[in-house]
């Protein structure tokens, strides 16, 4: 054994080439048939593991050639139009996914694909939001609590913190599953801009006060109570992220922040 690696070693083998990327028109055609087809849900979910690498690779491939253009090395045109390109494939990979959604029917195979869906769009940045957002709204959905959150919660992936502002909206919502996510999605908002956490540990120490207040209330009911247990530990998650700080009361979280709420040093953006 060891003399037969001595000898590939001093003639180690031909390296096979490398297969051509696939076109990203023809992987796009390939699901499209498959969403129109039956009984594809594996080889759909399968696709779309390939589709998130695909995004995934020319992330890499897009800061490589950035990183290029930088130090002059190269031909900066050629790498200017490579990049174009590149950042026109991050654009339609979401959009080829989230055509899965075409099929109408909520049966249980038909959501195993859009679970996975929506878990691939949660990790393509900037470009998941929009269909995230489409899926949760979608009426089909209305009754499948455990779906919503999802989509939901997948927008904290993105670290799109732009999204902070629909996320704080849903602290409002008429199911407590998906302000619980919600809460969850902003739990991984710990590195937003400052003034991004201050809004967001505003709303959520709000909402806090407001949610204990009505399930600790004399003439409270089982509905508030059972809101307050499922959104009490998320929030409060997401309030130590946002401020490094760590109550478990909520009354403690509004005095807390009416003594910081000005403090520029909690507030300033981390590195």
């Amino acid at each position: 054994m060891i003399a037969a690696l001595l000898l590939i070693a001093a003639h180690p083998l031909p390296t096979p080439p490398q297969a051509a990327p696939v076109d990203l028109k023809e992987q796009s055609a390939s699901f499209k048939k498959l969403v129109r087809g039956r009984d594809s849900e594996n080889e759909m979910i399968a696709m779309m593991d390939g589709l998130l690498q695909r995004w995934q690779n020319n992330v890499k491939a897009i800061q490589n050639l950035e990183d290029m253009i930088e130090i002059k090395e190269g031909k900066i045109s050629e790498h200017k139009k490579a990049i174009k390109k590149l950042e026109g494939e991050q654009k339609e990979i979401p959009a080829i996914v989230f055509s899965c959604f075409a099929r109408r029917k909520v049966t249980e195979p038909h959501m195993r694909v859009w679970r996975a869906a929506v878990t691939a769009l949660g990790r393509m940045g900037i470009h998941g939001p929009p269909y995230l957002w489409r899926a949760f709204e979608d009426r089909r959905f209305s009754r499948e609590v455990d779906f919503r959150g999802r989509c939901v919660h997948q927008v904290g992936y993105t670290l799109d913190f732009k999204q902070s502002e629909e996320l704080l909206d849903l602290l409002d919502h008429h199911q407590e599953l998906v302000i619980a996510k919600a809460a969850e999605a902003l739990a991984l908002f710990g590195d937003a801009p400052g003034l991004t956490r201050k809004e967001c540990t505003k709303q959520l120490v709000k909402k806090l006060e407001a949610y204990h207040s009505a399930a600790t209330a004399q003439e409270a009911d089982l509905e508030a109570q059972k809101l307050y247990r499922t959104v009490r530990e998320p929030m409060l998650k997401a309030l130590r992220i946002m401020t490094g700080q760590d109550f478990r009361d909520a009354q403690d979280w509004t005095r807390w922040w009416n003594k910081n709420k000005k403090n520029k040093a909690v507030w300033k953006d981390r590195e």
